[in-house]
């Protein structure tokens, strides 16, 4: 649902969190390759994302345990 709604709606406020929460659960998944490839668009398509949502992606990023 989350890549459904990236995809479709990718310059909405609220795709920065969509893209965090499919991250996380990619990371519950046991994929975190994956979700660290998801965390690298964020930060590419999301340069301005709310403080919030930064500090969220970059806690994915740790537990994933993402190369920086």
């Amino acid at each position: 649902s989350y890549i459904a709604a990236i995809r479709g709606w990718p310059s909405t406020s609220w795709a920065p969190d969509a893209v965090v929460e499919l991250s996380r659960s990619l990371i519950a998944l046991k994929k975190p390759a994956d979700a660290c490839q998801t965390l690298a668009e964020f930060a590419k398509r999301y340069p301005k994302a709310s403080t919030t949502v930064k500090t969220r992606a970059a806690q994915a990023r740790n537990q994933a345990k993402c190369a920086a």
